[in-house]
């Protein structure tokens, strides 16, 4: 990745005997050992917990969710607009606008929940990752330098991170770490 970006990363794909950690060359160019241990701690807290198969059951229940909703509120729109001249129903390519609009308006509505679940996760993996390294230190250090790399803010507003983060801020990483 050293030829496309500067960026730190690693993680954990794949399923069942697919999975796999990846972690890039840049962060092995600009860590230590003990903060490259503990990072592929944290991605082993990811596969060891499950957290891939816990997002593919997540997501499929929120997208029946969404689907319903929608279905719903569109057969609600149609019935209401039953002139017909800006939708001819909703099997038409003409209610596809109507189904971005509600899809992007779901979308945004269970942001909150969808973060929430994944920072959950990030610090469970973290959690992990300080079990298995018994160094805490060595924690702090490469947040400190995933902050530096990725211009992080390490303590955004509170509606920032409740709808755009979805791994916690920096900030609780490094107190959680020091509790």
């Amino acid at each position: 990745m050293s030829e496309k970006t500067n960026a730190l990363n690693a993680y954990v794909t794949g399923i069942g005997s697919n999975s796999r950690i990846v972690l890039w060359d840049t962060t092995l160019n600009r860590m230590d050992d003990k903060e490259i241990l503990f990072v592929m701690a944290h991605e082993m807290g990811h596969y060891v917990e499950k957290h891939i198969y816990f997002g593919i059951a997540g997501y499929i229940l929120m997208m029946l969710i969404g689907l319903w909703l929608i279905a719903r509120w569109m057969n609600a729109v149609g019935r209401w607009k039953e002139s017909g001249r800006w939708m001819s129903g909703i099997s038409s390519i003409s209610s596809l606008p109507l189904f971005l609009l509600i899809s992007s308006v779901l979308l945004f509505a269970s942001s909150p929940l969808t973060n929430w679940a994944s920072r959950y996760q990030e610090m469970r993996a973290d959690r992990y990752a300080v079990q298995m390294t018994h160094d805490k230190k060595s924690g702090v250090e490469t947040f400190q330098i995933l902050t530096k790399a990725g211009l992080s803010e390490v303590n955004p507003p509170l509606l920032v991170k409740i709808f755009r983060y979805d791994h916690p801020t920096i900030l609780e990483r490094i107190r959680m770490l020091e509790e």
